[in-house]
């Protein structure tokens, strides 16, 4: 008798357990991918496919930290690890690549060595002292 309650409460747990773990993992993987479909919609907004009102509905945020910056710009030169934009204002921007960095063309996962002179990119990263812009993410959005 009390073998069976003893199997009964360890099934019961280990069901548990792994009802936990496919929540939790869900939840994980829904943030990933909203975040994913969130740069997509901005990229699309970005290259006139889309409107603002795409983004409201979504309630977009790419990155509110502190540490996050934004400029968008077109490529006027480029190398492994990094490249030069010329902002809408007419400013240049050195934009820093790292091993973390990610490079999306047309909406597909690319490397640097994608990334082509007088192309448009929108780049989200983390503004340096010196001026420069480590890119968490570029996205390559026409040429």
């Amino acid at each position: 008798m009390r073998i069976e309650l003893y199997r009964k409460v360890i099934s019961l747990t280990a069901f548990t357990f792994l009802g936990i773990c496919i929540l939790l993992g869900t939840l994980l993987l829904g943030i990933r991918f909203g975040r994913e479909n969130a740069l997509d919609t901005i990229s699309h907004v970005l290259e006139g496919e889309g409107t603002v009102e795409d983004l409201n509905a979504q309630r977009l945020a790419v990155d509110t930290t502190e540490h996050s910056f934004t400029a968008q710009g077109i490529i006027l030169s480029h190398d492994s690890g990094s490249f030069i934009i010329q902002t809408g204002s007419g400013s240049e921007r050195t934009v820093l690549l790292t091993p973390n960095t990610r490079i999306r063309v047309k909406g597909i996962l690319r490397g640097p060595k994608d990334i082509e002179t007088g192309g448009t990119v929108y780049v989200v990263g983390q503004p340096l002292p010196n001026g420069e812009l480590k890119a968490k993410t570029v996205r390559v959005l026409k040429k």
